[in-house]
């Protein structure tokens, strides 16, 4: 899963890096965070039983019509993806109308704007929840220290340089994968942060069972119905 700091799919490399990862016999998924400012003609490079995307749209940067066009086009194409939205209320009837516009099939997440929760009203909430069934999920900061959490075990973050972390929230290096004997660095550890609030991290918290709820779809964030 690629989670850059800006937009990436803007770039040939991380475009090809995704036809290379997709095709190989070790790798079940690649995914990536893309606000799909990019052209898509490379997705058909890819294998698509392997591609997913966790596709963005910010109104006050593009319009609704655009950021549709280019879903449809994904969706046209057979690709794997969920589209998310950052949970203003000044962005309600933005958000309404690019959910009647999506097909059905296409979830549409709520990111839960964490320090502004204690200033949404109940209709405002009652409407994020309506869009995303899953947004309450979303609103917590988890406690997560010493919890079991599979960061480190089965999942790690690793950055360009190779550099790998057992989690994006927890910046002590744990090796580089670059390194022939990487995977000795694997190991079940407790989280020593005192909670969790970005699904990238909470999803991997065992107690919280989200296996249970995204099956499949963990990396792209589509729950398995």
């Amino acid at each position: 899963m690629f989670t850059p700091w800006g937009e990436a799919l803007i770039h040939s490399w991380y475009q090809q890096a995704l036809v290379k990862l997709t095709h190989l016999p070790n790798v079940n998924k690649a995914a990536i965070q893309t606000n799909l400012s990019c052209q898509l003609d490379w997705v058909e490079e890819c294998n698509k039983d392997k591609l997913a995307l966790w596709a963005t749209f910010h109104s006050e940067w593009v319009s609704r019509d655009r950021f549709l066009a280019k879903c449809l086009d994904l969706d046209n194409k057979n690709i794997k993806f969920s589209v998310g939205v950052v949970g203003f209320p000044k962005f309600k009837t933005e958000i309404a109308a690019l959910r009647q516009e999506l097909p059905s099939h296409v979830y549409l997440w709520i990111n839960a704007v964490k320090s502004e929760l204690s200033n949404l009203s109940s209709a405002d909430r009652e409407f994020f929840q309506s869009i995303d069934p899953l947004y309450e999920l979303n609103t917590h900061h988890y406690p997560s220290f010493g919890k079991s959490c599979q960061a480190g075990k089965t999942a790690i973050s690793v950055d360009g340089d190779g550099t790998m972390r057992r989690c994006h929230f927890i910046k002590a290096p744990i090796g580089n994968i670059f390194n022939t004997e990487w995977e000795a660095a694997l190991s079940d550890q407790p989280c020593t942060n005192q909670t969790c609030h970005c699904h990238i991290g909470y999803v991997n918290l065992d107690y919280l069972k989200m296996n249970q709820v995204f099956g499949s779809g963990m990396l792209e964030r589509i729950p398995d119905n």
